[in-house]
């Protein structure tokens, strides 16, 4: 799980984080980040580089500055540990 900042430098950013963390040029501290990075390179291919806010499989939740303001966070959790 990944806060991205959805503006339209969104698809440059998500290329150059998953090129950067997967090459080594960036500090990688959580593996999963590069997988995340590809799933979401993978999501905007397929769909036109647009996201579909209401795809129940993307789990898009209005959040605040804290993890403790998103409201689903205690159901995800188990559910993003089998993701792998």
């Amino acid at each position: 799980m990944h806060h991205f900042e959805w503006n339209d430098s969104v698809l440059p950013r998500l290329i150059q984080r998953e090129k950067a963390y997967s090459s080594g040029d960036w500090h990688l501290t959580y593996p999963d980040t590069v997988d995340e990075s590809r799933r979401m390179l993978r999501h905007l291919e397929a769909n036109g580089g647009r996201i579909d806010v209401t795809a129940e499989e993307l789990a898009l939740h209005p959040c605040g500055s804290d993890y403790a303001d998103y409201k689903p966070w205690p159901d995800l959790i188990p559910l993003l540990k089998n993701r792998r």
